[in-house]
Order: structure tokens, then C-alpha cells, then sequence
């Protein structure tokens, strides 16, 4: 059994030299053709695969994660072994304070607040993302690493729950399926936008579900270590 496995997306085989040099230490994971859920979708998969069974903490990120943290593999696990191996969950963002994720995002895509409404609904988790105060860890872009156990309860009870009902739930689908508004300069065409999402913009979907393990860890009383 391994004891920190941590699998690194990526789509284009020159990101294997260029933005993921200092991360040797992860796994790469070949993505060429991404779903509307992007990093999410490929979490799911490699759970229902029984990638992570094998190993006492597991994560995915993304080939970006260097470019972002600016933390190579090899701190990663140094940090991880001097702490020894004591946390739930180990994420990156400790100059961030603990804030409303939900609440934040509004600022950036109107309309996302309205769908996590819908979602701690259905899902019972009495939840007000409108209250400031509801504190939740600062963690983005999926960029954490979780021990087995963690991983399994998030994604058997959070994430493939969530994903589901924003494809079955009739009006979550379509408010996912607007456009959020994402501003970036690295982001996809419209042309290539319409190959992943179906549509000439990017959709909701993968922003909603970075949000959700915050969510997860305020709820199951996760114990996170920002490293």
C-alpha cells in the first residue's frame, strides 16, 4: 500500500514537461477529453475505479497545481511526513482565512448561490450560505489530499450524490447549464467550450463542485491541515 498517492490531470503531453516539472512525485492521469464537470468528472472516475484503494491518502489536482501553489510534490510529502500523517485532510491555502465559499463565489458567478440553495435542500444539510458567519476552509480547485477514508465518504455521500441531482433535478439542470460568467485568460474558446460543456461558454458545473469539499469538511467535522 502506498502511503501518499496523489494523481495529477493532464491533457496535452507537453504539460508533462512544462507545468508539471516540479511534481514528478504525483501520478500523471491522461485526460484528453474532458466533461462538463472537468476535474470533478475525473474524480469520480478514478474513485469508481478503485484507484485509491491501495493507498492511505489519495488526491487529484490538476497540471496547473504547481503553477497555482507554488509547491513542488517534494514539499508536499515532507510536510505531510514531518506532520506525520496525523490530518484528515492536508490542503495549500493557510494565508487564506477561513470564509463563506458559497457566499464568495457570488461575487464572481451571479447566480451560484441559487444553486446551492436548491442543492443543501434537497440534500438536508440545513445550511444558510446567505449567513457570513458560516465559516467553511479555504480550499480551491480541488487542490487537497485526503486519507482513504475521507476520500470514500466524500465521494460515495458528497460529490457523486451532487452530480447526479445537477443532471436529474430539472430546474438545477438548467441553471447549471447557464453561463457563469468565468473570466480568465487561459480559459477555453467558445469553440472548444462547446466540445466540453455543449455550450459556447463555461457552465456552471465545475465551479459548484470545487466549492464542495469545503462544504463536506464543515459538515463531517474534518480536521484540515494547510500546508
Amino acid at each position: 500500500m502506498s502511503r501518499v498517492r496523489v494523481r495529477q490531470i493532464y491533457f496535452k503531453d507537453n504539460q508533462l514537461w512544462f507545468t508539471m516539472n516540479q511534481t514528478k512525485d504525483f501520478v500523471p492521469f491522461h485526460n484528453p477529453k474532458a466533461n462538463y464537470f472537468l476535474e470533478s468528472g475525473v474524480i469520480r472516475r478514478l474513485f469508481e475505479k478503485g484507484d485509491w484503494i491501495d493507498s492511505s491518502y489519495y488526491g487529484v489536482v490538476s497540471h496547473k497545481f504547481f503553477s497555482k501553489i507554488k509547491k513542488s510534490s517534494d514539499f508536499v510529502l515532507r510536510k505531510i511526513e514531518e506532520d506525520g500523517y496525523k490530518s484528515d485532510v492536508y490542503s495549500f491555502f493557510n494565508s487564506n482565512p477561513k470564509v463563506n465559499v458559497v457566499k464568495q463565489a457570488e461575487q464572481w458567478h451571479d447566480g451560484f448561490i441559487d444553486i446551492y440553495k436548491i442543492i443543501n435542500s434537497r440534500m438536508d444539510w440545513g445550511l444558510n450560505f446567505d449567513d457570513s458567519n458560516l465559516l467553511l476552509e479555504p480550499i480551491f480547485s480541488n487542490h487537497w489530499i485526503a486519507k482513504r477514508e475521507v476520500f470514500e465518504d466524500y465521494c460515495e455521500h458528497f460529490l457523486i450524490p451532487v452530480m447526479n441531482l445537477m443532471d436529474e433535478n430539472k430546474l438545477l439542470r438548467e441553471l447549471c447549464f447557464k453561463d457563469s460568467n468565468y473570466i480568465s485568460n487561459q480559459k477555453a474558446s467558445p469553440e472548444q467550450c462547446g466540445k466540453i460543456f455543449g455550450k459556447p461558454y463555461y457552465t456552471f458545473h465545475p465551479f459548484i463542485l470545487e466549492r464542495l469539499f469545503p462544504i463536506f469538511c464543515h459538515i463531517q467535522d474534518i480536521n484540515v491541515k494547510h500546508i
